[in-house]
């Protein structure tokens, strides 16, 4: 549809996205690339009800099964991604959706074994979704999105240097 549609209204100022890419065919991921469409993650479902993804898991199989939340495959195409939460649905707090997406884990006993390793991203890549990527998303990357004079923004002071801690915490 999207494809149609930018053949149909002409040159437009449009930034199309999906969003919630639980589960990926991989054929499809070089034409996010292709048409320009952002890849709108909530990185905190993929973990977020372990029960419902290891339900689904057992319905796709194992091939299929690894296309679920494909973000550092996104990433690795160079296709434009930004995060949310979808809240009120799922929790808001992006410093969870940062977590899962750089760890594939929400408990000690998960982060032995992590969920699609595979599909991990670093702490720069999960701070920039949830930051530049969706001010991005919503044509808001000039007012908002990064420190830059000009810029509004919204502060969080943490008593911890997130890149000068192990991944894990």
């Amino acid at each position: 549809s999207t494809q149609s549609t930018g053949k149909e209204n002409g040159p437009k100022q449009r930034r199309h996205h999906i969003a919630h890419l639980q589960l990926v065919n991989p054929k499809e991921i070089k034409r996010f690339k292709e048409l320009d469409v952002i890849a709108n993650f909530q990185p905190i479902w993929c973990l977020s009800n372990s029960d419902a993804v290891k339900f689904a898991s057992s319905y796709l199989g194992e091939e299929r099964e690894q296309w679920q939340y494909p973000i550092r495959t996104f990433i690795q195409n160079g296709i434009k991604y930004c995060f949310g939460s979808d809240w009120y649905v799922s929790p808001y707090d992006p410093i969870q959706g940062i977590h899962v997406a750089v760890n594939h884990a929400f408990s000690h006993e998960q982060h032995q074994n992590p969920w699609h390793p595979h599909q991990r991203i670093t702490l720069h890549e999960a701070i920039y979704g949830y930051t530049m990527g969706s001010s991005y998303v919503n044509f808001m990357e000039d007012t908002m999105g990064s420190i830059s004079v000009g810029k509004a923004a919204d502060f969080v002071i943490l008593d911890t240097n997130l890149f000068s801690v192990d991944a894990s915490q």
